[in-house]
């Protein structure tokens, strides 16, 4: 009997180990969530949108960047910006607005700039 009342034990403590491993994983993903949506700070991230490459391209293709930065959202933006800075065109992009010519075709940030002008019109 002896030897069944501690199997039952640790069988009891062994689901008490689990579950309490099981809350303490839940509430590790919950908090690493939380803090993944966080929001970004505007002032940096306005600096930022201001002197970059993804303002320009709006500005050349007639698109208020403020009222774009406003409908889009900031953590949106900061994604795009982030795309934007890591293009393997910027070389070419920096050329193309040099020009006055934005390739929209071309940049990273298309489809969300698209669906600004569409619902803009």
């Amino acid at each position: 009997m002896a030897v069944l009342d501690t199997l039952s034990q640790f069988y009891a403590w062994s689901w008490i180990a689990t579950i309490g491993a099981l809350l303490l994983l839940v509430v590790f993903l919950v908090r690493r969530d939380a803090r993944k949506q966080q929001p970004v700070p505007s002032e940096g991230l306005d600096t930022r949108f201001r002197r970059s490459l993804l303002a320009r391209m709006l500005e050349a293709l007639g698109v208020d960047p403020h009222a774009y930065a406003a409908f889009t959202g900031q953590t949106a933006l900061a994604e795009q910006l982030h795309r934007c800075d890591g293009c393997s065109r910027r070389a070419a992009c920096m050329q193309d607005l040099a020009y006055g010519q934005p390739e929209l075709a071309q940049c990273v940030n298309a489809q969300p700039i698209r669906q600004y002008l569409r619902v803009r019109s």
